[in-house]
């Protein structure tokens, strides 16, 4: 077993095809084809299950690649002499939903970095689907997600339930009220924070029971300039509750709506993989901190 076979079987299981793989990497199908069953002779069990035009990773396989992803990482770390500047620490990627980070206390990660100097955490936001499919092909391990979620394929910790607020310019007559009922917003133009995807379709549905079709003026990530389009009076926005709390409260007020809705963040990880020593710290010590709050 070396390097390039590993590198060869992560590629193969990433593509789900040995010509795809082969393309990508600019080598020959041979090449890859003889990497993946030198893999598989000396493992003595199959990593793929050829099915017409694809590469259908076993059981194995799973096991087999998140492992191969932390080899090759720490391959590359030394052959990029990168450990020099790590200071000899480990690592760890976390995903997360855009704004999710501050439903957790920035003294959870004071806490974490003095007890744990040997970890290194390096937290990126991106959009939900994207974080999906990154989990779903092992390239990160743990991540802030909304549901609902598939709790077959992910393993699923609640860590807040939010409620979702109507960001109002004091400037608008809706700003007096102490609650927002759906229909007081049929006039209004909306601005919804982030995106429709799957992961967050359910407050739509919500929408629907009270036969409420938003008037949708834009979807936006950066609540920066959501906020000025409300400053503005040019739209209410549909925000959680901890990011209405970034708006200038001299501005707008953020009621809540009428029935209440709420949008429950899970940390997630991949049910059917092992989680690394240093996820598997992060997990225990956040679970722990979110339950003695």
């Amino acid at each position: 077993m070396n390097q390039k076979q590993l590198f060869y079987f992560a590629k193969v299981y990433e593509t789900h095809s040995i010509s795809a793989a082969a393309k990508k990497l600019y080598v020959s199908h041979q090449v890859i084809s003889k990497a993946v069953l030198a893999l598989e002779e000396e493992f003595g069990f199959q990593l793929f299950v050829r099915k017409k035009n694809q590469m259908v990773p076993t059981k194995d396989a799973v096991n087999l690649y998140p492992h191969t992803l932390n080899i090759l990482q720490e391959f590359s770390l030394v052959e990029n002499k990168a450990f020099m500047f790590e200071q000899n620490r480990k690592p760890l990627k976390i995903l997360c939903s855009y704004d999710s980070l501050n439903i957790i206390p920035p003294e959870f990660f004071s806490y974490f970095s003095d007890k744990y100097k040997d970890i290194l955490l390096h937290i990126e936001e991106m959009p939900d689907l994207s974080i999906v499919e990154n989990l779903d092909k092992h390239k990160v391990e743990l991540a802030l997600l909304p549901g609902p979620l598939d709790y077959y394929k992910y393993e699923t910790h609640q860590i807040a339930v939010s409620d979702f607020k109507v960001l109002i310019s004091k400037d608008n007559p809706l700003s007096t009220k102490d609650r927002i009922p759906f229909i007081d917003l049929n006039d209004y133009k909306i601005i919804f924070k982030g995106s429709r995807t799957p992961l967050d379709i359910v407050q739509l549905d919500s929408f629907k029971k009270e036969n409420w079709n938003p008037n949708i003026m834009v979807e936006l990530s950066d609540c920066q300039y959501a906020f000025e389009l409300v400053y503005r009076n040019y739209a209410v926005a549909m925000v959680l509750d901890y990011v209405a709390q970034k708006a200038d409260s001299d501005k707008v007020v953020a009621l809540p709506f009428e029935p209440n809705l709420t949008k429950t963040m899970y940390l997630v990880n991949n049910s059917h993989a092992i989680l690394c020593p240093e996820a598997l710290t992060f997990k225990q010590e956040l679970l722990e901190w979110i339950s003695a709050q």
